[in-house]
């Protein structure tokens, strides 16, 4: 959901290894998996003169951004 006012996009993805799965043994390291998470990042309008971002761009921005902090979102009871 973009926020022109603000600047902001808000953004929920499938996050690779955000999730552990198994715990640790003596003979195996911990596993992790996918997740629900969140992030807002910036959009400043001056970087895109077009207006709303393209999801395409949105995608592209989030696969070269690592700063991005992405927060699971909590599982459903």
């Amino acid at each position: 959901m973009y926020a022109p006012v603000k600047e902001e996009i808000y953004i929920e993805a499938d996050v690779e290894d955000s999730v552990q799965t198994r715990p640790a043994t003596i003979l195996d390291p911990e596993e992790w998996g996918p997740g629900r998470c969140f992030a807002t990042i910036l959009w400043p309008k001056d970087d895109d003169p077009t207006g709303v971002p393209t999801k395409e761009n949105v995608e592209r921005h989030c696969m070269q951004d690592p700063s991005i902090t992405w927060t699971l979102i909590p599982f459903d009871d």
